[in-house]
């Protein structure tokens, strides 16, 4: 009798001995101050579309210029095409449309100016982003003299 007596005793002394916890556990799961609560939340570090190039070009009137274009197309961008638009001053001697199926390169676009003043290029560049219909213009002014 003595051992059921002890074994009762000893089950109920260890259910009202509190737990003690920090600031952070107390209560049910994660505090929502601590400092691993958020981490699921924080937004991932995404690496930017990018098409870089010089913004204008003095060019001398019938000579071949070429104009350098490097690239980053993150993983999220499919079927990205860049298009160049010239107008009737300038011919462009290399290929109008591009497909981008490399993450990142370098692009050289050859021209010719056929007449002097300034003219600009324009450089259309298309997509998929997540699978969405994406469009971005830019432009390179040319002077030619």
């Amino acid at each position: 009798m003595n051992k059921k007596y002890l074994l009762c005793s000893f089950v109920l002394a260890s259910a009202s001995v509190g737990v003690n916890a920090c600031e952070f556990h107390s209560g049910v799961g994660l505090n929502q101050f601590h400092p691993f609560a958020r981490q699921s939340f924080q937004t991932p570090i995404l690496e930017r579309f990018s098409v870089k190039h010089a913004k204008q070009a003095q060019v001398n009137v019938g000579d071949t210029s070429t104009a350098k274009f490097s690239y980053l197309v993150p993983k999220r961008y499919s079927a990205v095409s860049v298009k160049f638009v010239a107008p009737q001053g300038i011919k462009l001697t290399g290929k109008p449309i591009i497909l981008l199926e490399r993450t990142r390169g370098i692009h050289s676009l050859k021209y010719v100016a056929n007449k002097p003043g300034k003219s600009e290029i324009l450089v259309q560049i298309s997509g998929l982003l997540n699978e969405k219909p994406f469009t971005l213009e830019q432009k390179i002014e040319v002077t030619a003299s």
